[in-house]
């Protein structure tokens, strides 16, 4: 019987081109995520390859399967390759991935190119989701055009975020809060942001006071087959926001069952959505608030390999099985940190994915349950946007 050929292709790692700059501190958590991916399709009988650019030779030996890409015209050298693929998953920034799905249309399983479009845009998805009748906060997008100081001041009073409106992660992205802002400084952001975006727009955002954390889902044609939600580590430092990592899976099923109603709503609304969904959430006593969503995989899908190796089935099945929570299938709970290099973890339970010359490393483990993970990463985290200690409880 021939197996089933599936390609993973994720960005940074695929399009990296010699010497790296900046990119280099991203791959580690790039690596992470297509190793967990990688090793959830093997699992299921899935032949999995994965792109890798020709300049990281060193990264090759940590998969099965690796395809080399010349980085310098990385997107049609992965058109040129799908040929060879039953299926492809890719990782990508907003905007490349619109250019992947556009040119891959069925080879994806992923959104259909027009969700895809309409669903990446950091204020697009916000405007949909909104119209479904999902919880979102206050949110606008600017541009050197439109970019007005009594805008701000009619819409937000002194708490709000700024972001890039075609960009994945926490790049580029700033946190105004506390009393009355220096509007001179938050228009220099502004103008920061609308640089750094490949569209030109910063998008501002209602800071929501709350736990910050994600969904993550896969979409059948059936419906929703598989989800999760996670505690998400976000620290905000000299008006910057910074990803630490993820605990999952929260096990506080008032909200679980306020995110099982954001699924759903979600397919309800948009019934051709397939595979792999992430959404990042803040919730509090008012409900759960959708900030933002990624039509790929996210780094929360390491801690969720970690603890249920069937997540394979659900992400190549066209149809969906019944919808399961994670939470229901593991009794342990996962954790994964992005870590400077020089910080050590207290616990032989782990595993470490890094490379050399990068600065970040993550560092992936699991304990019997949510305090056991809480003493090992407490003295790792410092000021977190939340108190943890109130989800721990």
């Amino acid at each position: 019987m021939v197996k089933r050929r599936i390609l993973v292709t994720e960005y940074v790692m695929s399009c990296y081109g010699e010497g790296g700059g900046i990119y280099r501190d991203l791959l580690p958590e790039a690596l992470a995520m297509v190793k967990s991916l990688e090793e959830a399709l093997t699992h299921v009988g899935i032949d999995a390859y994965v792109t890798v650019s020709e300049h990281l030779k060193e990264v090759m030996p940590l998969f099965r399967n690796t395809v080399g890409i010349n980085p310098t015209d990385c997107i049609n050298e992965l058109i040129r390759l799908v040929d060879g693929f039953d299926n492809v998953i890719a990782i990508a920034p907003p905007r490349e991935l619109m250019i992947i799905a556009d040119t891959l249309g069925e080879k994806l399983i992923q959104q259909p190119p027009n969700l895809v479009k309409e669903l990446s845009s950091k204020y697009g998805v916000i405007k949909y989701l909104e119209g479904c009748g999902v919880k979102v906060p206050k949110t606008i997008m600017v541009n050197t055009n439109n970019l007005r100081e009594e805008i701000i001041n009619a819409l937000f009073k002194a708490q709000f975020v700024i972001k890039p409106a075609l960009l994945a992660g926490s790049e580029c992205v700033y946190v105004v809060r506390g009393g009355h802002y220096d509007v001179d400084r938050v228009m220099s952001m502004i103008n920061d942001v609308i640089k750094c975006d490949p569209s030109g727009n910063a998008v501002l955002q209602e800071y929501v006071e709350g736990v910050h954390g994600s969904v993550s889902v896969i979409y059948g044609a059936n419906g929703p087959s598989f989800y999760s939600l996670n505690l998400q580590l976000i620290r905000i430092e000299n008006d910057r926001l910074s990803f630490l990592g993820g605990v999952l899976p929260v096990r506080d099923y008032r909200v679980v069952n306020e995110a099982r109603g954001l699924v759903d709503a979600v397919y309800r609304c948009f019934p051709g959505i397939r595979g792999y969904v992430g959404f990042d959430i803040v919730w509090n006593e008012a409900g759960v608030y959708v900030v933002e969503a990624n039509m790929r995989p996210t780094t929360s899908i390491v801690g969720i390999a970690q603890l249920y190796p069937e997540l394979g089935r659900h992400i190549i099945s066209d149809w969906g099985w019944p919808l399961i929570y994670l939470g229901d299938v593991t009794t342990e709970t996962a954790y994964y940190l992005v870590l400077d290099k020089g910080v050590d973890v207290e616990t032989s339970n782990t595993r470490t994915i890094g490379i050399g010359g990068a600065s970040k490393r993550v560092v992936v483990g699991k304990e019997r349950s949510i305090g056991d993970v809480y003493r090992v990463i407490k003295p790792l985290l410092g000021n977190l946007a939340y108190d943890i200690e109130q989800v721990i409880k």
